[in-house]
């Protein structure tokens, strides 16, 4: 699931990275602001604040031709140029300001800042390295040298930096931002989630942080708390095609499909070429067994990233594909359309030969249509070319026991329970170990094993261990091998667990009549209030109902 992640992060960590750029000061006071005509100074500063910066240069020009060179006012100068986009005319007065005064450790910063500006992390870092070396040391400055060094993608080094940084100054959430931003993209988990912490105390209204911080708790599968982390995001403004594309993620994730859905939209919404929210809209889609969307938004996604998705294409959506057949049968038999599964079916196994996986499929619809005889050739034939599949096994044996074949159905289900073929279902299905444990006990049950059906319903309990049923049906065999005690503890746990279950009422009620218990009407009547009809006959001929 973190490959969903892997483009989320490089479009905001440079976003952030501008951010705390822009909001660190050029002409910070820590470095010391440029005064060179005390009596103008103000003056200056007010014409940039109304951004009459012209008039401002106007006026630092005349200072040079009057008062001569010094590299404050280059420094100031560089300023005004610097807010009228000449950046390369800024650079030159910083030069200038250098030669002038080869120890200001302020024209250094200042040349660092403006580099950093235009994306020179090489000589940003030796400008503020030689700023460091000339004067104290400041936040500010660690701040920029780590700026640098990121730039450089030097990422163990930029994080000492920051250290430094917030060591100097524990206030300023942008440089926490950053070394959390950092530790993250280093794998630092632990440290970068303490940073992201304190990061966010200090700047509880940006958004951005809260998408970071998302994604590393959705790394560590800590959904609910990364679902809440990306609702305050939104909650905060940000409206990002990727911010909801991971919404989106981790609510499906969390089984929230509907609300997954609605995110994938608003992420297409925002930019309809995005490819992974098409591809997870699919999933959905697929999930909902809606194999014309799945493809539309497949075909669409693999447009939109230059081919990414061709090999999915061909095996769901290719109609000269066997596989196609499988994926589109399995989604009409998901939606209860057996008989255009089974079509489906038959379409792969011609284009496909005789295939142990389209045999399996071709027999699940053969049964659910009632063909019992047929889905048996059908597994049959699939395990003469797949004979150590368990999941083929515990099929066929389910069918023989349909047929009321204990004996070959036993011995199927003996082979399957030696085949571990769980991986064949999912966690939303019932897992192979519960369904042969279930055949198993069924077929003992009905070939008068009642000793045996325990301890298989036993095996499925520990399966499944809320399991209503498999408690009802264990009662019943208990009675037939007079262990009423149990059984009627049994019955009742089954009640316990489902108190809707009609079988488990009409169980426990026969238990009690065994027994002799006086309430036996009672469960009778909830057995037949439930639609159960042997508990409804057997009501009116014991308790006058």
């Amino acid at each position: 699931m973190n490959k969903r992640f892997a483009r989320i992060g490089l479009r905001h960590c440079l976003a952030l990275y501008i951010f705390t750029l822009v909001s660190t000061n050029a002409m910070s006071d820590k470095g010391g602001a440029p005064q060179p005509m005390s009596n103008e100074t103000q003056q200056i500063d007010s014409l940039m604040a109304l951004e009459q910066f012209p008039e401002a240069l106007r006026i630092v020009d005349h200072a040079l031709a009057t008062d001569g060179h010094t590299s404050q006012l280059f420094r100031l100068r560089s300023r005004i140029l610097q807010a009228m986009d000449s950046s390369q005319a800024a650079e030159n007065a910083l030069r200038r300001a250098i030669e002038l005064s080869t120890r200001c450790a302020e024209c250094h910063h200042d040349l660092a800042h403006l580099k950093l500006q235009r994306q020179d992390y090489a000589g940003a870092l030796i400008q503020i390295d030689s700023a460091l070396l000339l004067n104290t040391p400041t936040a500010e400055r660690h701040f920029l040298r780590a700026l640098a060094l990121n730039g450089l993608e030097r990422y163990s080094s930029a994080v000492l930096a920051l250290r430094d940084a917030c060591r100097l100054d524990s206030g300023r959430g942008d440089y926490r931002a950053e070394k959390a931003i950092l530790n993250y993209r280093l794998g630092y988990d632990f440290i970068a989630l303490q940073d992201f912490n304190k990061a966010i105390a200090l700047l509880p209204d940006a958004a951005l942080l809260y998408t970071y911080r998302g994604q590393l708790l959705f790394r560590q599968q800590r959904y609910g708390d990364a679902l809440r982390d990306y609702n305050q995001a939104i909650e905060l403004g940000i409206r990002d095609t990727e911010v909801f594309y991971a919404r989106g993620v981790i609510r499906y994730q969390l089984d929230s499909v509907n609300s997954a859905l609605n995110d994938y939209n608003s992420a297409l919404g925002l930019d309809s070429t995005f490819h992974p929210a098409l591809y997870e809209r699919g999933r959905v889609y697929y999930d909902r067994n809606d194999m014309a969307r799945f493809c539309g938004n497949l075909r669409l996604a693999d447009f939109h990233s230059a081919g990414m998705y061709m090999r999915d294409l061909s095996e769901y959506c290719d109609s000269s594909s066997a596989s196609f057949y499988w994926h589109w049968g399995m989604a009409a038999f998901n939606k209860g359309d057996a008989r255009s599964a089974l079509q489906y079916y038959s379409r792969g196994l011609i284009l496909s030969g005789p295939d142990s996986w389209g045999l399996m499929l071709k027999g699940q619809a053969l049964r659910a249509l009632g063909r019992e005889d047929s889905a048996l050739g059908a597994f049959s034939e699939a395990l003469d070319r797949a004979p150590d599949n368990g999941t083929l096994y515990l099929m066929r044996g389910e069918t023989l026991l349909a047929l009321h074949r204990f004996d070959l159905a036993l011995r199927d289900l003996s082979q399957a329970q030696l085949l571990d073929s769980s991986s064949y279902f999912n966690d939303r299905q019932s897992t192979y170990s519960e369904r042969l444990h279930l055949a198993r006990a069924s077929a003992y049950s009905q070939s008068d094993q009642a000793r045996l059906a325990i301890l298989a319903f036993s095996d499925l309990i520990a399966c499944k261990p809320r399991g209503a049923l498999a408690y009802a049906r264990r009662a019943a065999e208990r009675m037939k091998v007079d262990d009423l005690p149990d059984a009627l503890a049994d019955a009742r746990q089954a009640i316990a667990f489902d108190a809707d279950l009609a079988e488990g009422h009409f169980i426990l009620g026969r238990v009690k009549l065994r027994i002799e218990l006086p309430d036996f009407c009672e469960d009778l009547r909830r057995a037949a209030a439930l639609q159960h009809a042997e508990a409804a006959k057997l009501l009116r001929q014991l308790c006058g109902d």
